[in-house]
């Protein structure tokens, strides 16, 4: 008899633990989809949602690419992306659609709802040449589509100003979401890091919360982020101007050697502090302006490299 219940207990507790994953995942599944374009969350009157392993979304979230318009033809129900020189028609209802002069398939047709034009994200963002990336852990989808002005920027033989274009650039940040301590919250001061001479490498880094990102294909990747234990000082860090132990991190911290650029932005003081840190981790100062944001400026006797 008592073997009896404790098998049925046991039985019992396992199917709790079943139908709780069940509900979870479901809540989950059916949670709101974030949408990030071009580093900015896409608000919208009606909701994006996965169907046929497809994001679904308004196609208003598409318009918000650069060089990307968009009009609606009344007389042939017909609805135009233009990306540049490149044309995309579709028609509600419809799942084929034409891009430049070849007619394609699309994985779920276009549809009307609540007023709203919905299209697959993936083949209509692509097709107008943006990147896109689904990360399922944070059910989010990012799109990135970097300006030709701010790919110019970048380019450029002006250290500066391609240090500027960089943090402008679309992200993708597939690692796990860590965020400031809240120990720290008062902390009002944001720390950038650039290898010598590059722009496009570098640290974010507000209190103990610290990012890495690498440019590539035209946008920023997030490639490791962590959070420091400010309290201690005295340990060895594989980065040689943090000179802090690692709490938690994901992704993997970068092989970085050599002299470091800073630039930190004080948003009280509305200023940017700016210079030189050592392979040793010594600090030289090269200057302070004042900034509405923060501001990157050449610093003497820095070495410029191919970026």
């Amino acid at each position: 008899m008592l073997k009896k219940l404790l098998l049925t207990c046991g039985y019992a507790v396992v199917l709790a633990a079943v139908l709780s994953f069940s509900l979870q995942h479901k809540a989950f599944a059916e949670s709101p989809i974030s949408v990030i374009v071009n580093n900015e969350t896409a608000d919208t009157d009606v909701q994006s949602y996965i169907k046929n392993d497809t994001v679904i979304v308004p196609l208003g979230v598409v318009q918000k690419l650069p060089n990307v318009s968009i009009a609606w033809n009344n007389s042939t129900k017909t609805i135009t992306i233009t990306n540049k020189s490149q044309k995309i028609t579709l028609v509600p209802g419809q799942e084929s659609v034409v891009v430049g002069s070849k007619k394609l398939t699309l994985p779920v047709a276009v549809s009307l709802e609540q007023g709203r034009v919905m299209v697959p994200l993936r083949f209509i963002s692509e097709a107008a040449g943006a990147y896109v990336q689904w990360v399922p852990g944070k059910h989010t989808v990012y799109v990135a589509k970097a300006s030709d002005a701010l790919i110019t920027r970048l380019s450029g033989s002006k250290l500066a100003e391609a240090r500027a274009a960089a943090i402008e650039f679309p992200r993708i940040e597939a690692l796990k979401s860590l965020a400031v301590s809240s120990r720290y919250e008062d902390d009002l001061t944001d720390h950038y890091y650039f290898p010598e001479g590059e722009a496009g490498k570098f640290f974010i880094r507000t209190a103990d919360y610290i990012r890495y990102y690498e440019i590539t294909d035209n946008r920023s990747v997030l490639k490791w982020t962590a959070t420091l234990d400010l309290e201690d000082q005295t340990s060895t860090s594989e980065l040689s101007f943090l000179p802090y132990p690692v709490r938690l991190q994901d992704g993997k911290i970068p092989a970085i050697s050599g002299k470091i650029a800073f630039f930190e932005y004080d948003y009280p003081k509305a200023s940017t502090t700016f210079g030189m840190i050592d392979g040793k981790g010594q600090m030289t100062i090269s200057g302070q302006k004042r900034s509405s944001r923060i501001g990157f400026y050449d610093i003497n006797g820095e070495a410029s490299e191919a970026r």
